[in-house]
């Protein structure tokens, strides 16, 4: 069937078809298409004031309820209604191969300049509807993401560095070696065993200093 651009206006609305096609009468040749989830009074618009810009040979308009050439899991596949429309005005119109048929380069950038702005406004809106907190947020507010925020906090912190001894020179170590053999004991020979043992068992050191204040 063939009607006018408020034909098919009113049509689209009856169909709440927000997705539509544009294509040369062959429909070898796409000039335009819809296929964003615009509010259908904004598809209907943009329908109807490209359509009214047309000028030259007939086209053929494709109204669809879902996504062309998409099929939704739990909807019914559309193949869109086919209405022919003939510019008011017959006009030069550009080669199909460009793009356009029959509208101007200017007009056909302005429409497409006002499909791209109904596409960033509504990704905009989603945005500001969308109030839920992400994953990253929910978890940093629990109580587990509160103890591993802690703990890089701690693990970040510098850590004291152990002070280096002091060696014992001099009269200190004789005065050492001197106690030990008023105890009875040979303190070379007790030295020297202490190393070995301390060598095969690193770990003893570390429980020995903090009993003898070293």
């Amino acid at each position: 069937m063939q009607l006018s651009s408020e034909g098919i206006k009113k049509l689209q609305e009856q169909q709440k078809a927000i997705y539509w096609k544009i294509r040369d009468i062959s429909r070898r040749f796409e000039i335009n298409r819809q296929d964003q989830e615009l509010d259908l009074e904004d598809s209907v618009q943009l329908l109807s004031d490209f359509l009214n810009q047309l000028r030259g040979e007939n086209v053929l308009v494709t109204l669809y309820t879902t996504v062309p050439g998409k099929r939704v899991k739990g909807q019914e596949y559309d193949s869109g209604l086919d209405v022919k429309f003939k510019p008011q005005e017959a006009g030069i119109g550009s080669r199909p191969e460009a793009g356009t048929n029959g509208i101007g380069l200017k007009e056909y950038l302005e429409l497409k300049d006002q499909i791209q702005k109904a596409e960033i406004e509504r990704i905009r809106k989603d945005f500001e509807n969308d109030k839920r907190p992400g994953f990253l947020e929910t978890m940093l507010s629990s109580s587990q993401g509160q103890q591993l925020i802690t703990a890089l906090i701690s693990f970040m912190q510098s850590k004291p560095q152990p002070q280096p001894q002091q060696p014992i020179r001099g009269n200190q170590l004789e005065e050492a070696l001197e106690l030990i053999r008023k105890q009875g004991e040979d303190p070379e020979h007790l030295i020297i065993c202490l190393a070995k043992y301390a060598a095969k068992n690193p770990g003893v050191l570390a429980t020995i200093k903090p009993i003898i204040g070293a």
